[in-house]
């Protein structure tokens, strides 16, 4: 009985995963399709597939890149520099995705003057997105166990040179324990982080939540904000100089 109920078990399972196997195919065939629709120069066909594929759930980096480079081809700067950066968020070691980024970026008629974080905090940001937070999880177990083995030693080592030994490296271990803990932490909050949009739509920057307030500056399409606040349908950002004004939620798309 029970090896009958362990082979319609197995059966079972291998039904389930037909449908996700062959949605898989699918969306790889589509997705092949639309590299050759843009390799072919017919970029709205592939922007349409990839549209598509990303409605459905199908977001990797390389979808995200292909779309920024779909747009980027037909001049819709503001939507390349998105998707561009959306890409980047989910790779962000990618040199090839930081280059076009830069790229459509220099195509964005502004005239704002990005102010650089704090160089700690750049070099901070760089060793967390060494890894991503599955990475950093891996990391932290391996590193916990190492710090308990070393423990066991500093305890009940045989002599006073594994003593030595094991509350040496034990500390050394709980140490980078902690910094892969604080790592993939930040790691995992800056990609859940829906802080950072793009203008979408040639708008104003105003000094309060209304139009009736004073304009500030004008915003082009591809300018990158991080919104800071909200009120109504209007969102207060902070520009790459870290100005801060109000623009309207409708200009915008969060990355």
């Amino acid at each position: 009985m029970l090896k009958m109920l362990s082979g319609y078990f197995i059966i079972i399972s291998i039904l389930c995963t037909i449908p996700v196997f062959g949605a898989g195919q699918d969306a790889m065939q589509r997705f092949e399709k639309a590299n050759q629709s843009y390799k072919d120069n017919d970029y709205l066909s592939a922007i349409d597939i990839y549209d598509e594929l990303l409605k459905e759930g199908w977001r990797t980096a390389e979808l995200e890149y292909n779309l920024g480079n779909a747009y980027f081809q037909t001049n819709e700067i503001g939507l390349a520099v998105l998707h561009f950066e959306r890409a980047k968020q989910l790779k962000p070691g990618d040199k090839l995705i930081a280059a076009n980024l830069d790229l459509a970026r220099n195509k964005v008629e502004s005239d704002i003057i990005e102010v650089p974080d704090f160089v700690l905090l750049r070099i901070w940001n760089s060793v967390s997105t060494i890894l991503s937070p599955w990475g950093w999880m891996i990391l932290q177990v391996l590193l916990c166990i190492a710090s308990l083995i070393s423990i066991y030693m500093w305890r009940f080592g045989h002599g006073r040179r594994d003593r030595i030994i094991g509350f040496g490296t034990g500390s050394l271990f709980l140490l980078l324990f902690l910094l892969a803990l604080t790592a993939g932490h930040w790691r995992a909050n800056n990609m859940d982080s829906a802080n950072d949009g793009i203008v979408l739509q040639q708008s104003f920057l105003y000094s309060g939540p209304d139009e009736r307030s004073d304009q500030l500056k004008s915003l082009p399409i591809g300018e990158k904000v991080e919104v800071v606040d909200k009120v109504g349908e209007w969102y207060k950002v902070e520009l790459l100089n870290k100005e801060k004004g109000w623009v309207s939620s409708f200009s915008l798309e969060f990355i």
